[in-house]
């Protein structure tokens, strides 16, 4: 990500510089763990509990 000065996007630390990246692995790991949190995700969402809360609304 770019970085940016101060003032320019509300930084009260003063300049930012841009951000170096992830290595490969750390990228791989990244994608992993989105796929992972999304799959949890529609199996939390997808319980029939949620439908007796608050009526079922």
């Amino acid at each position: 990500m770019a970085g940016w000065t101060r003032g320019e996007r509300y930084s009260h630390r003063g300049d930012v510089p841009d951000s170096p990246g992830g290595s490969d692995e750390q990228k791989q790991r990244a994608y992993e763990m989105r796929a992972e949190i999304l799959e949890l995700s529609i199996a939390v969402a997808g319980r029939s509990y949620w439908a007796t809360v608050l009526g079922g609304k």
